[in-house]
């Protein structure tokens, strides 16, 4: 049997706030002119019988962070289940992606995304 370590709720939320922040901030430093970010964390247990006996048990544990810039009527937007510092740091360049023509930028599609 895998024992899974304990989740520190605490933690958890305060790590995702600061991303929350981190987004923001940046945003505002190129001067979005709006800017939304939401952060996400989940976590479930699913247990599957079959017969009466227990055939499948399953834990889940899920987070992420999505965020969507306005530069005027220009729109960006990133998300990302990987809450590594760098990917932190490429979801906010998206954010920079969009240029003065309005055009969109594409991140590797594995992780992000830029739509205009």
């Amino acid at each position: 049997m895998v024992t899974q370590q304990a989740l520190d709720r605490e933690a958890e939320l305060d790590a995702l706030e600061s991303h929350v922040r981190a987004a923001l901030q940046h945003a505002r430093r190129l001067g979005a002119s709006d800017a939304e970010v939401s952060a996400t964390t989940s976590q479930g247990l699913s247990v599957g019988v079959r017969l009466g006996e227990v055939e499948t048990l399953e834990h889940m544990q899920d987070r992420g962070v999505s965020v969507t810039v306005l530069f005027g009527r220009r729109k960006g937007h990133a998300s990302s289940a990987d809450l590594r510092a760098e990917s932190m740091s490429a979801a906010r360049s998206t954010q920079a992606a969009i240029d003065s023509t309005g055009e969109s930028c594409s991140m590797p599609r594995s992780t992000f995304r830029a739509v205009a």
